[in-house]
């Protein structure tokens, strides 16, 4: 059993919020190679050889939480690019006006940009995690948890989407209020949105922060309406890159990643949840993971990573995924109706 020596601001969670199973013992001493939080924390594994959850214990209070992400900024704005990227943005609002019926006006480079971005995979993961996967629906109203530097609110907003975002961060919310954005600060819960507002709710790499990972996703129902979709993504926490990297691996991130959830768990939490329709599945995004690992397992800095770097690890990565597993990708897409 992962048993757990409890100090001030943590909590004993020695069993499995998924399957309500007792923990393992899988990692001591975690430290933080983000932000040089200091302290060591341990991670369980659930004993139910089904689940595959992994969690930290003992784990720090929602009081303590804040504390962790005095240097963890989300606000960054995206880089502007040249002319390369503007055939790239031109190219990918092709690809989602095809697939996803999006409205998008581009010149030749577009067009030919999206077959390229059709055939590949992990272009073709990268453009639709903009739009989440949703199809265009018109009129619809959108919820982003989480919504960072408020980019893909932004851009939801500008294709069509009736957009509101929650966010913890101050900052974002303030840049989101000056882009003329619907934002509120704190959690979906306190923002206390009528029962049934919207029709989908999506979410990047929240959950694995949250204490009450249940309780998040009863209120993201409670929230959307009769046959609405959440999509959110998480690290996979049964991916290749894990079994590769081991501690090393990025999407860990000890004492801010509260939960990594396998593909079995995540299924098993969403149902419970009351969620229908539930699917999981591994997207071709594990670029920026794999090439953060790599760097963290050479004691580089794991922010450093060039672009050909990510998306050549991208590649490989996707291309590994064909003989581990099909739901080996580093990240996991959740997908259900309401």
């Amino acid at each position: 059993m992962c048993k757990a020596q409890i100090k001030e601001g943590y909590i004993d969670k020695s069993h499995c919020i998924s399957c309500g199973a007792v923990g393992n013992l899988l990692y001591e001493k975690l430290e933080d190679r983000l932000f040089a939080i200091e302290g060591g924390w341990s991670m369980c594994r659930c004993s139910n050889i089904q689940c595959d959850l992994r969690w930290l214990n003992p784990a720090p209070s929602p009081e303590l939480l804040p504390y962790f992400y005095k240097q963890y900024h989300t606000h960054t704005a995206e880089p502007i690019g040249g002319k390369a990227k503007q055939i790239f943005t031109q190219s990918v609002n092709r690809y989602l006006s095809a697939k996803y019926g999006y409205s998008a006006m581009s010149g030749w480079a577009g067009n030919i940009g999206r077959w390229l971005i059709q055939s590949i995979p992990t272009l073709r993961d990268d453009a639709a995690a903009r739009i989440f996967w949703l199809p265009y629906t018109e009129g619809g109203r959108l919820l982003e948890v989480g919504f960072g530097n408020g980019a893909t609110l932004a851009r939801l907003g500008g294709l069509g989407w009736n957009v509101v975002g929650v966010e913890f961060d101050e900052v974002s919310v303030g840049l989101a209020h000056d882009r003329g954005l619907d934002a509120r600060l704190g959690s979906v819960e306190d923002a206390a949105f009528p029962s049934e507002s919207f029709d989908a709710v999506v979410s990047s790499h929240v959950i694995e922060h949250l204490p009450d990972p249940l309780g998040f996703l009863k209120e993201c129902r409670r929230v959307l309406k009769n046959n609405g979709r959440l999509v959110l993504t998480t690290p996979n926490a049964a991916s290749l890159g894990h079994r590769l990297f081991v501690k090393n691996w990025r999407g860990l991130e000890p004492p801010r990643h509260l939960h990594i959830f396998g593909p079995n768990a995540l299924l098993a939490l969403a149902k419970q949840a009351g969620f229908r329709d539930v699917r999981v599945t591994t997207t071709a995004r594990s670029g920026s993971i794999l090439a953060q690992s790599l760097r963290l397992a050479r004691g580089a800095n794991p922010e450093g990573a060039s672009r050909f770097e990510i998306e050549t690890l991208a590649i490989l990565g996707w291309f590994a995924s064909i003989f581990s597993g099909s739901l080996s990708g580093e990240e996991l897409r959740l997908e259900c109706r309401a």
